[in-house]
């Protein structure tokens, strides 16, 4: 149950900034939008620190985190950013500290909203981008699979007594 929430909510947020930063209305805003963001992301690591709470521990973190990185890279023109890159490490990043299954669906969301753009610089070259994104899929299933093995074994041999 928790999986499907996180999941829908991490696509409304997608979905909800793209239009933020596409929005002729908002777009002049965006920038502010970041920046408030930003703020707002600063303070909350702030506090949690105050508060000895470990940042890896809160889901807020974790979604402001993302809406964060979003802005960032919608502020930058999105398919055309300088941050783009950027957006494959965040679904890299949900895979672990989610599910695999909400960092397919944030790949998957991404690369429909990016569709749109195809064909703006080359049609070879924006088909092979939205390939790349989706590659993310496999490498998240497969890192974190790997984690989980990793942290099986640390976990027997860490029980082993001497």
């Amino acid at each position: 149950m928790k999986r499907k929430q996180h999941s829908f909510f991490i696509v409304l947020l997608t979905f909800t900034v793209f239009l933020l930063t596409n929005n002729p209305i908002t777009r002049p805003f965006s920038l502010q939008m970041l920046l408030l963001s930003l703020l707002v992301f600063v303070i909350m690591i702030f506090l949690l620190k105050k508060k000895n709470i470990a940042l890896v521990h809160s889901t807020k973190f974790h979604y402001l985190l993302i809406v964060t990185v979003l802005f960032l890279v919608g502020v930058t023109g999105w398919y055309f950013s300088p941050f783009f890159f950027t957006l494959y490490l965040l679904a890299i990043m949900l895979s672990f500290v989610f599910s695999s299954f909400v960092s397919c669906l944030f790949a998957i969301t991404l690369a429909v909203l990016f569709s749109f753009n195809v064909g703006e610089v080359d049609l070879a070259y924006d088909i092979l981008v939205i390939l790349s994104f989706l590659t993310v899929i496999p490498l998240s299933y497969y890192l974190r699979k790997e984690y989980v093995k990793l942290k099986n074994q640390q976990d027997k041999f860490s029980s082993r007594k001497f």
